[in-house]
């Protein structure tokens, strides 16, 4: 793979590396993703490097092939030096790119004295204490959160208690507005499938068509049909829709490893030329406008949400690399003094996508314990008409580097008004 460098000092490499974390997260919530989801892999890969620098040599190996850095020597100090040069690009990033924020924070129990050589590896970060009485210390690190996500999340997804010797944690915030903002359809239109009892608020924008509106890939998944919505900061949002009776997951999961090709291998709605004008995408319709240029048109319909969701990064141990690292023991000898393990893994994400824009936020923690041991014109066009209105995938990505920053599955419509 290359070395390729992006903004902020982030390689291609490592762009890849955690775009692979997120795909290989959507794949395995299987079933769960059908209920609705969203999550960020961008906020749990920092810290599984951080966590591999430290950790004996199991734990380095499970968490090094989760990080996903080729090249990398796992077990190794070169290696440990490439994970921190990869998560200070991550935060050398998202302090450059407009609309996006990453805050860091680790916190230490008094008794724990962390290693300087762990320490110098870790990016500009939030340092704490934590005292060892877990109301107060907890109350220190919800601040902390609800600071640093603009207060759209509350609360450390990780509960203290006395065991508690060191928290490592990561917070991070997208932010933009439409480049075009979407309209909301008077009356709304009715569901398919999943939602064919529901009138829908529909979100309406007509552009004049262009390579640049959406995409129809080819996976083992099936057709997945893609549309964009850009940002004005370097953000844009991908939609995605597959066949309405393909598994939520593998839709999500497949169309997120489909993104970074889109260009090259998937064909653009100018080149659509099945026999209806719609080469079996699915969600696409072919029809005709009122135009005064004759120019065909593409119109995007799709529904606000609003989702929340709360991960334990505990239960995919092998997605994440924390089988080894969250059994009791010293799995971490390279991060302090005393031994400890990975007792919690949780992530809480919140992402809201309405007519102005789209905004979300995330926070990642990590507790290790003490371990036992340790907008259209006159006359007519074609028009070719994108609905999302069923279940759909979505994904926020940096358009600069690609790094995928929240994804997640939209099972049901946001159906109030904002």
């Amino acid at each position: 793979m290359s070395t390729l460098s992006t903004e902020g000092g982030l390689t291609g490499t490592a762009v890849r590396a955690a775009n692979e974390l997120t795909s290989r997260w959507a794949l395995a919530l299987g079933a769960t993703a059908a209920d609705g989801t969203a999550f960020a892999g961008i906020g749990v890969w920092p810290l599984l490097g951080l966590l591999g620098a430290g950790a004996d040599e199991q734990g380095r190996a499970e968490l090094g092939a989760a990080f996903g850095l080729d090249g990398t020597d796992a077990a190794g100090p070169a290696g440990t030096a490439h994970a921190g040069d990869a998560v200070r690009g991550v935060v050398d990033l998202f302090d450059r790119a407009p609309g996006l924020s990453l805050a860091m924070g680790i916190w230490r129990n008094e008794s724990l004295t962390l290693h300087e050589d762990w320490l110098a590896l870790l990016p500009p970060a939030t340092r704490g204490v934590l005292t060892g009485r877990p109301d107060q210390d907890q109350a220190a690190l919800d601040a902390w959160v609800l600071e640093h996500t603009a207060g759209r999340i509350s609360k450390m997804p990780c509960q203290l208690s006395p065991s508690i010797l060191l928290v490592l944690a990561s917070a991070l915030t997208v932010t933009t507005q439409w480049r075009q903002k979407l309209q909301r359809k008077r009356g709304g239109a009715r569901g398919v499938g999943a939602w064919a009892r529901t009138t829908l608020p529909l979100l309406t924008r007509d552009v004049q068509t262009s390579a640049e509106d959406a995409w129809l890939a080819n996976t083992p998944a099936g057709p997945i049909t893609f549309s964009l919505v850009s940002g004005t900061d370097d953000i844009d949002v991908y939609l995605m829709l597959g066949e309405e009776d393909r598994a939520a997951a593998s839709v999500l999961g497949l169309g997120l490893g489909a993104l970074a090709t889109l260009r090259q291998d998937a064909v653009p709605c100018t080149a659509w030329t099945g026999k209806d004008g719609t080469d079996n995408a699915p969600g696409v319709t072919v029809g005709e406008i009122s135009s005064n240029t004759g120019q065909p048109m593409t119109r995007l319909e799709c529904v606000a949400f609003n989702l929340s969701s709360a991960h334990d990064l505990l239960a995919l141990p092998d997605v994440f690399g924390l089988g080894h690292s969250s059994s009791p023991g010293d799995r971490f000898p390279g991060v302090g003094d005393k031994p400890v393990y990975v007792q919690q893994a949780r992530q809480n994400v919140v992402a809201e996508f309405t007519e102005q824009g789209f905004k979300a936020a995330a926070v990642t923690a990590m507790s290790m314990a003490r371990a036992a041991m340790v907008r259209p014109p006159r006359g007519t066009a074609k028009l070719t008409t994108i609905s999302y209105t069923r279940p759909f995938g979505f994904a926020a990505v940096h358009r600069g580097s690609g790094l995928v920053l929240v994804a997640g599955w939209v099972a049901q419509p946001t159906l109030s008004s904002h």
